[in-house]
């Protein structure tokens, strides 16, 4: 006669293996990253169990060079990758890195685990690997943003754009495709992508934006709009078509015509650089506009929140923009575009741009310089909101749901 123990049904064990796609740096141990953006969530995923192990592209620098970086903790038992710079470079070490998680990820399946491989989406490493590995490999997409418009709005007027917009259409078909096999789950940014995705399978809206380390205590509002005055308005983001970033520039421009100008502050890098530098010389914005550059995350960025009245999103296309709930986390008023899921999640709670016209922005933004006390009331009440975004908030749901659907069929 069988003892219960032979005949009692193993309890599965899930290995999740979560791939960041955002390269980090290693120095002396440390991790450092350029920006909180979606490897410390799942960095606090993985560290919920001893069976989830994250992956990121790594590699070494000098002491020298952390000094512009933000330290980020990830857990020991990490998996490293060759790391890379660019699109281009990310595709072609996708082929060696992903074989190298193929032995990994096989090994796992032997020793008779059920297997779930998460990450951003749409993503070539995940694309090659749900190619390479076999079906009863799970997938989890955690997908941020209407990616087909972003690389549309990055490559406008390039050669190189056409193959690329192609390329991210293949990885978003594969997705869907995996979707329909029941081998897949997504978790989206918001509920207009969770709808665009559920049409093929299951989707989870959810939104890990910030840690909550980054909301504010101070129970009242500390900064005052100038009314009458010089509003401060906050640009936040990459320096690139699809953040609206030139239009932003030609509302400031066209305020200075109209002789009702406000002081613009512009933090970030990316593609536009030198030609905001040329226009801003041009058109003798110097006096208005602050071209800060790069900085990273943490107190100095907060103080940057902290002093200004109105945070300006004109993008042309977003996901869950985690610089709107970092704006909320510091009691920071926003105006931006209807894109993305921007008016589904927050619309109660900031000011609409009715397009991405210069006028549009510059209406929207004269608009919250005439409204002071209102704004200043919902101001109020914004890092309870950011609450709601928080990493901490999702990380144990997203944990659960992984490991349903990772037995489910089994």
């Amino acid at each position: 006669m069988k003892s219960n123990s032979s005949i009692e049904k193993k309890k599965a064990i899930v290995s999740v293996f979560l791939y960041s796609n955002q390269p980090v740096t290693k120095c002396q141990g440390r991790y450092f990253t350029k920006m909180k953006n979606f490897v410390d969530f799942l960095a606090l995923l993985s560290s919920k169990s001893p069976d989830y192990r994250l992956i990121v592209p790594c590699n070494s620098i000098e002491q020298s060079e952390t000094a512009a970086l933000i330290p980020i903790n990830l857990p020991s038992d990490l998996i490293e990758v060759n790391s890379y710079q660019g699109h281009t470079q990310a595709l072609l070490r996708t082929i060696p890195n992903a074989y190298h998680l193929r032995k990994q990820i096989k090994k796992t399946l032997a020793d008779g685990h059920s297997v779930i491989i998460a990450g951003p989406g749409p993503n070539s490493m995940l694309y090659l690997l749900s190619l390479l590995l076999p079906k009863n490999v799970k997938f989890a997409f955690f997908i941020r943003g209407d990616t087909v418009k972003t690389v549309e709005n990055m490559y406008k007027g390039r050669l190189i754009g056409r193959f690329a917009i192609e390329l991210v259409k293949i990885f978003q078909r594969r997705i869907y495709s995996l979707l329909k096999q029941r081998r897949a789950i997504a978790f989206t940014y918001g509920t207009k992508l969770r709808d665009i995705y559920a049409q093929h399978g299951k989707a989870q809206s959810i939104a890990p934006l910030i840690d909550s380390s980054d909301i504010s205590t101070i129970t009242t509002v500390s900064r005052e709009a100038h009314v009458g005055g010089i509003l401060k308005v906050l640009f936040v983001g990459r320096l690139s078509r699809e953040k609206g970033i030139q239009d932003l520039l030609d509302a400031c421009q066209l305020a200075v015509k109209d002789g009702n100008p406000f002081e613009l502050t512009i933090i970030g890098h990316g593609p536009l650089l030198d030609s905001l530098k040329d226009y801003i010389q041009t058109h003798e914005l110097n006096r208005w506009v602050s071209l800060i550059g790069y900085v990273p995350h943490g107190g100095k960025l907060m103080t940057y929140f902290d002093s200004h009245d109105l945070l300006c999103l004109p993008s042309y296309t977003e996901g869950v923009p985690r610089v709107i709930v970092e704006a909320f986390a510091r009691g920071l008023y926003v105006a931006a575009t209807p894109v993305g899921s921007i008016p589904a999640l927050f619309s109660e709670h900031l000011h609409l741009i009715e397009n991405n016209s210069p006028r549009a922005i510059l209406d929207a933004i004269n608009w919250c310089r005439s409204h002071t006390p209102e704004i200043k009331d919902a101001a109020a009440d914004l890092p309870e909101v950011a609450n709601l975004y928080t990493l901490e908030h999702h990380v144990e749901s997203v944990k659960k749901q992984l490991n349903q659907f990772a037995v489910a069929d089994r």
